[in-house]
């Protein structure tokens, strides 16, 4: 490749200075102006301010002292990776204990000491590959197959092949020692820093973009009480999942559900504690369903379960699951009421499952409640 059609280190490096301040000061607004929930962003900021410096510093080699551009630049990139290794560690939120801290002092401590050119370089690279290894680890253990993840898994792996051809090339007694002098070899070490530079930096602005739109739909479906979907959005996926059942030829069965004297609670212990109550309700029942089960709360003290694909001997066993969790783990020992329907073929509505699960649920009731009853 002919070295004119390469830019030049140094060139590359001022690149990376721009990119990196741009980078910061985008994550260091996000961090402002978005949810305290939406976590990470703050050492995602630091990560590229230090890059930014160390970019300074080493665009100064050959006027500065050595050992602060090559020295304090070597340190603020390690250090500006072992930001964004803690950033993501926050976004998934993983706890940082000693330890880490401890394996991260002391990778920074390994680029201080003897500044012999060979070993020293040998260093800086050995502590780049492992703070990069890090952070493809918590990468791979944690994040999900989307796009941004993905492109900052391929930003660290490309960057550990480029450390990892330099360290061969210094262990050999290679010549290029001077990253910053003009080599198609430089060129594309230095343009690979750069690479990762913005893949790292718009990864991360676009996975907290794609946490706060998550939780912003989550908001706009949810009941915010009792964290289960919303009567409307309850609605709505209820009316898809029987579409998908008049396709399919297998239907669902509904449940109705509420709490046995709720009012009485209400009354005897207050609002909040109520309030509470009915968490406790929704989250129990929650845990005793499928990931396809649907759960929303229907008004009050009501909830409404739609199973797909499950006939009504089964939904009988789902229910004592649900009205056995319920009463556990709780000083009042509540105690809920069922009805349910079972799905009657194409012909079959959501209102008209709605109305038999509800006739059942009041037959539950009639009957001494704490039992479930089928229409």
């Amino acid at each position: 490749m002919p070295e004119t059609l390469l830019p030049e280190p140094t060139t590359l490096v001022g690149l990376a200075m721009a990119v990196s301040l741009v980078l910061a000061a985008t994550l260091m607004l996000m961090r402002l102006r978005y949810p305290a929930d939406i976590r990470g962003t703050g050492y995602w900021a630091l990560g590229p301010a230090l890059w930014c410096l160390a970019s300074a510093l080493i665009s100064q080699h050959g006027h500065w002292p050595t050992s602060l551009t090559q020295g304090g630049g070597s340190i603020l990139v390690a250090a500006g990776t072992l930001a964004y290794y803690l950033g993501a560690r926050d976004f998934y939120r993983r706890r940082t204990r000693w330890p880490t801290y401890a394996l991260l002092a002391l990778l920074l401590l390994a680029l201080l000491g003897s500044r012999e050119e060979t070993g020293y370089l040998l260093r800086v690279c050995a502590v780049y590959m492992a703070v990069d290894a890090l952070n493809l680890r918590i990468l791979l253990r944690h994040g999900n197959r989307g796009f941004p993840v993905r492109l900052i898994q391929a930003a660290f792996l490309v960057h550990l092949l480029a450390l990892a051809a330099r360290f061969v090339q210094l262990a050999q007694g290679g010549e290029f020692r001077d990253f910053l002098a003009p080599s198609p070899f430089n060129s594309l070490y230095v343009g690979t820093y750069v690479f990762a530079l913005l893949a790292l930096g718009m990864g991360a602005i676009v996975m907290a973009m794609e946490r706060l739109s998550g939780d912003l739909r989550h908001q706009a479906t949810h009941d915010p009480l009792t964290r289960v979907l919303h009567r409307g959005a309850l609605m709505q996926a209820c009316a898809q999942e029987l579409d998908r059942s008049r396709r399919s030829g297998q239907g669902p069965t509904l449940m109705m559900f509420d709490l046995d004297h709720f009012k009485k609670i209400n009354d005897t212990r207050g609002h909040p504690y109520g309030d509470r109550v009915l968490a406790h309700c929704a989250r129990r029942a929650k845990e005793q369903l499928r990931q396809a089960d649907l759960l929303g709360r229907y008004g009050g003290e009501e909830f409404m379960v739609l199973l797909p694909a499950t006939h009504l001997a089964e939904a009988e066993h789902v229910a004592r699951r649900i009205r056995a969790a319920v009463s556990e783990d709780h000083p009042l020992r509540c105690t809920v009421s069922i009805g349910a329907a079972a799905w009657r073929g194409p012909q079959d509505t959501l209102d008209a499952m709605i109305a038999r699960a509800d006739r059942a649920l009041y037959q539950a009731k009639s009957q001494g409640r704490d039992r479930t009853c089928a229409a």
